[in-house]
């Protein structure tokens, strides 16, 4: 892997307009301060922050690494009919980009990011691409992020799971880390934990499913499976299985002539074995 000296040697700082940028990974999600940072934008004239970026040869375009959110403000303040200068200052790694440097480009959105913090899904999203598409062991990529490796197992296994689970995180209905609990516990009932879980939430008007929205949905089940065992009808005792096989087997007597003196009685044999087996 690049080191971090030979990649922050090769790049050089230029005024790139907003129309000659593009986006290429979508590691982040839609950030929550952007009108704020809009404000801060228009009130400036222009981006003051740089941003990170590579000459990408097959669009013949600047792609953007990190400062996506800054980039968007720019290009919806200008489709508004703000007057904001479109050059936005960018640091551009030599190209052709080697995967090992697109790779440690990855590393700095996380451990050199200098806007709003990753959240941890978006971490996941990394060390998953860092691991799948780069070669990178669960270790290295702990390593590289600055987590532990439990974490980075714990963040990235949401991504196997079914997509409402991983749509759940995305969308801050649960956080990561409760996800990951609740499928390391309930294995194939995970999802339809999450989704009650979620809805118990918005019921009380909250957002976001914590553990104790989750322990709700738990104690509901266990009370509703405790009530469905009290009511269920149960199951006959062994002395009345008992005394029902012995009325079956005196009705089964057949008598093989009607003379009292020759009287021979036959039994079904399997009665017998069933009584027999109660017995011993």
């Amino acid at each position: 892997m690049a080191s971090f000296k030979t990649l922050t040697t090769r790049r050089s700082s230029n005024a790139v307009d907003v129309n000659d940028t593009i986006v290429l990974s979508n590691n982040r999600e839609k950030r929550e301060n952007k009108e704020q940072l809009k404000a801060q934008i228009l009130k400036a004239g222009e981006v003051i922050q740089e941003l990170r970026g590579y000459y990408d040869p097959e669009s013949g375009k600047i792609a953007i690494i990190s400062g996506r959110g800054r980039r968007e403000c720019v290009l919806e303040l200008i489709a508004e009919g703000h007057t904001i200068n479109p050059k936005l200052p960018i640091k551009c790694y030599a190209t052709p980009i080697t995967p090992e440097d697109y790779a440690k480009l990855l590393v700095l959105e996380v451990t050199d990011n200098d806007g709003e913090p990753m959240k941890p899904f978006e971490i996941g999203k990394i060390a998953k691409e860092l691991i799948d598409k780069h070669g990178y062991t669960q270790d290295q990529a702990a390593l590289e992020l600055g987590r532990t490796a439990a974490r980075i197992g714990q963040l990235i296994s949401i991504y196997s799971q079914p997509e409402s689970i991983q749509k759940s995180v995305e969308n801050d209905e649960i956080s990561i880390t409760l996800a990951a609990e609740i499928v390391q516990k309930h294995g194939d009932h995970a999802a339809e934990m999450i989704e009650t879980a979620i809805v118990e939430a918005k019921q009380s008007g909250k957002k976001k499913a914590t553990e104790k929205h989750v322990k709700a949905v738990k104690e509901r089940s266990e009370s509703a499976k405790t009530i469905a065992t009290d009511t269920a009808p149960k199951p006959p005792s062994k002395a009345k299985i008992l005394e029902d096989l012995c009325k079956q087997l005196l009705e089964s007597v057949d008598y093989s002539t009607e003379d009292e003196s020759e009287k021979t009685i036959a039994v079904s044999i399997e009665l017998l074995n069933e009584i027999s087996a109660l017995l011993n």
